[in-house]
């Protein structure tokens, strides 16, 4: 798909879709995430990644960060740096929310994705400043 078309169609799906968000249970990002949106999802924005994973659980940002690492390689340089600041930040934050001491925080214990792997060479680690 022509990026500037995936743009369009991400834009427009994500607008319809975020609505149902706070409804959402772990099969529906499973759903969108994982299958319907797998297409598209190199468009994700990181103000679109911010949005979903408000309305989300340890388990459901999971799924949310397993689809983006599944189309990981067909990102743009600098959608994966935007996207991965972020994951990167949203992680910050929730640690920072349950005072979690450690250089990464809650990354061992909660999400087994790329971010987590960073400083030891995942798929993110070039955009990653911890």
């Amino acid at each position: 798909m022509v990026p500037a078309v995936r743009d369009v169609v991400m834009n427009r799906t994500f607008q319809i879709i975020s609505m149902e968000f706070p409804q959402f249970d772990t099969s529906d990002w499973m759903d969108w995430f994982e299958i319907k949106l797998s297409p598209v999802l190199p468009s994700l924005t990181a103000e679109m990644l911010v949005t979903a994973v408000y309305y989300t659980n340890c388990t459901n940002y999971r799924v949310i960060v397993s689809g983006i690492s599944g189309v990981f390689s067909r990102m743009t340089a600098s959608r994966r740096e935007e996207i991965t600041k972020a994951l990167v930040r949203h992680l910050k934050d929730l640690a920072a929310q349950l005072n979690t001491p450690g250089r990464y925080p809650l990354c061992a214990l909660v999400l087994p994705c790329p971010v987590c792997r960073a400083p030891h060479g995942g798929g993110f680690s070039d955009a990653v400043a911890w």
